[in-house]
């Protein structure tokens, strides 16, 4: 499994880097999107990543950030 860890030390001039690396290594990738208009551009994103990585599973959950703490 492969995590962004941006909390300690982390070089953000390598994330493209990183990500794709982890990418190449993945079998899954879970992608958490919220319910509102957002969703094109999520896909202007996911678009590449399925071209890019054809075997790569790509699961997505959909959150509602409007009532995430509403409960």
């Amino acid at each position: 499994m492969y995590v962004a860890g941006f909390s300690r030390g982390y070089n953000p001039e390598k994330l493209e880097e990183d990500v794709l690396e982890g990418l190449k290594n993945s079998k899954t990738l879970l992608y958490l999107v919220d319910n509102c208009c957002e969703i094109y551009f999520d896909l202007l994103f996911i678009g590449p990543l399925i071209r890019a990585f054809p075997n790569l599973g790509i699961k997505w959950r959909m959150i509602n950030d409007a009532i995430v703490g509403a409960f």
